[in-house]
């Protein structure tokens, strides 16, 4: 069912946008940035970075930093997550679709971003798009303990009043859908960039 007839079919008022491979894909080389940080996880666990760095899968990595070492490890994720996003903000591709029908909802729905993408990221690519002020709030990186599928950032955006049938979590993957799930919301799959591939 297409993402408009989805909405009004199933009666949703507020809609949270993934960002990374749902309104643009950001060209950025993921494997370099646990590189940067490499040194930094090591000095603080050397076993954790040597158990997570060979499978390449860096989710995992991020969340036992900050589980294991808290503070600590979350100022890691903190202090390079930015500086490293930064540095591709302006290689990215539009999902122009999806920013059209984006735009029209603005005058229909409560509109949200809940990204694992730092806030400076999302907010120099909104400008560039002129989008920076269609959404109500905006969740990213800095503003949680745990990436998705934690469903954190959802009591960042939640309105106590609202109930959460009127919610929807658009995204491009598993993590959105098990965010979406733990935070007891209804998630719409939108691949556009992994079809294209």
């Amino acid at each position: 069912m297409h993402l408009t007839d989805y909405i009004v079919t199933h009666n949703k008022t507020h809609l949270i946008f993934d960002f990374d491979a749902t309104l643009v894909l950001m060209h950025i080389p993921w494997p370099d940035f646990a590189r940067q940080m490499r040194e930094d996880v090591i000095a603080l666990d050397a076993e954790l970075w040597e158990r997570h760095s060979t499978s390449g899968r860096f989710t995992p990595l991020m969340t036992e930093l900050v589980d294991k070492h808290g503070d600590s490890g979350l100022q890691i994720l903190l202090q390079h997550t930015p500086v490293f996003e930064m540095q591709y903000k302006d290689l990215y591709t539009k999902n122009d679709a999806l920013l059209q029908e984006v735009e029209t909802f603005r005058e229909k729905y409560r509109l949200y971003i809940w990204s694992s993408n730092s806030r400076e990221l999302l907010e120099d690519v909104l400008r560039q798009l002129d989008m920076h002020d269609w959404f109500d709030a905006i969740v990213g990186r800095n503003d949680v303990r745990h990436l998705k599928p934690s469903p954190e950032g959802f009591a960042l955006i939640r309105d106590p009043d609202i109930p959460s049938e009127r919610y929807l979590l658009i995204g491009d993957s598993s993590k959105d859908e098990g965010a979406a799930k733990a935070a007891g919301i209804d998630f719409y799959m939108h691949d556009f960039f992994e079809q294209g591939r």
